[in-house]
């Protein structure tokens, strides 16, 4: 660590600041009793001190780790690990988050790489996408998330509510993601009315007409892409 920036850090705050960082770095030992707690409890402890100082931002990744702490990629994920732990963490809206806000490209086997720093938040995504009906396990490696166009599809339905999809969808597209899944999000959206105001007959007629509406926008997105080529 800078420990010439920290104390800079430190002559920036005011009294309460203070306080609050002695607070966070003593309390563990108090916790049953002096020398009890383990070490990694300590050093979560001065992490949560060093972000409240900004030394560290809310929203590390492992590399930041690396830099400000001068620990190895290894034990930096490890804390990160154990700081999740410790949180109360919304781990759907969380996953949401990554969905709506996209760090994604397209490798040369047609799979989507999603880049998710949290160690324990990239584990949830893995039993998530396992939990859909998809394999995980080798495609996913450190920080990247190697899935399928229907693994995102079904992540994106399954975690995204349905006035947020379009925009969801926007943004993929300006990573590279086919226009073509918004329709069949359209189509299930029928379905799920038909479902609902009608019986087995009512939402075999739905169906339908998902099919019809989806022939359509496709129909027209292709022709609206050839008049953007041709102008």
């Amino acid at each position: 660590m800078n420990i010439e920036e920290i104390n800079n850090l430190l002559l920036k705050q005011n009294k309460d600041k203070l306080i609050q960082v002695i607070n966070i770095l003593l309390e563990k030992h108090s916790s049953p009793v002096f020398g009890a707690v383990k070490q990694i409890e300590h050093e979560v402890a001065a992490i949560k001190a060093l972000k409240l100082l900004n030394y560290l931002d809310d929203n590390v990744d492992e590399y930041d780790y690396v830099d400000k702490l001068k620990v190895t990629k290894a034990k930096a994920r490890a804390l990160m690990y154990q700081e999740a732990l410790r949180e109360n963490m919304n781990f759907d809206e969380e996953l949401k988050k990554v969905l709506q806000n996209p760090t994604i490209q397209k490798d040369s086997k047609g799979l989507y790489l999603i880049e998710v720093s949290n160690p324990l938040l990239m584990d949830k995504l893995r039993k998530k996408v396992r939990d859909l009906g998809f394999i995980s396990d080798e495609s996913f490696s450190g920080s990247l998330a190697k899935i399928s166009r229907e693994a995102l599809i079904g992540l994106i339905d399954s975690l995204v509510e349905e006035s947020d999809k379009q925009e969801v969808i926007e943004k993929l597209k300006q990573k590279g993601y086919p226009d073509t899944t918004f329709k069949n999000f359209i189509k299930k959206s029928l379905i799920k009315l038909g479902s609902r105001i009608a019986d087995d007959t009512g939402e075999e007629i739905t169906k339908n007409i998902g099919t019809f509406c989806k022939d359509i926008l496709v129909d027209l997105t292709s022709k609206s892409n050839i008049y953007i080529l041709q102008t």
